[in-house]
């Protein structure tokens, strides 16, 4: 057996060799790409529970007015659910109350979208991460194959 032909098999067991490690490189940068999408879902998802505190808050302060606007309005003797009183709670109290919560469930939904449409952009940079880590480990592959067998036919 000739020098070539041994250097020409460590050649071309190191250019295997150099395929997996850049294969396990793209699967690795596949994962660390999955882990910041489930990261990014879990900040969706706690931006969604704080919008959804944020209504309930609202809705808390609007039945404190509301008890106040009622009481007042008893206090006056007046029936609060009749007139002036009623008007001032339903133009007051309930309507701005209803926007702001709806605003609030939009921002929740929109936060959980948001999280989800960046996770999945995440994840396809992963794939192609890993795609482009075999098409290169396989061109690496080939050419050291090739140098290779070159180097064994000397």
């Amino acid at each position: 057996m000739s020098a070539s032909a041994v250097f020409g098999g460590i050649g071309l067991f190191l250019s295997y060799r150099q395929y997996q490690a850049t294969v396990a490189g793209g699967k690795i940068q596949r994962q660390a790409y999955e882990a910041q999408a489930r990261n990014r879902r879990l900040e969706g998802r706690i931006e969604a529970v704080s919008a959804k505190e944020k209504a309930n808050e609202i809705l808390r302060r609007a039945k404190v007015a509301l008890a106040s606007n009622i009481a007042g309005g008893y206090a006056s003797a007046v029936n609060p659910f009749v007139g002036s009183v009623d008007t001032i709670s339903k133009q007051q109290i309930l309507r701005p109350a209803a926007l702001d919560v709806n605003v609030q469930e939009e921002e929740a939904l929109l936060a959980v979208e948001k999280a989800d449409r960046e996770a999945r952009y995440l994840e396809y940079r992963g794939q192609m991460a890993q795609a482009q880590a075999r098409k290169s480990g396989i061109k690496w592959f080939g050419y050291g194959s090739i140098t290779g067998w070159f180097i064994w036919c000397v």
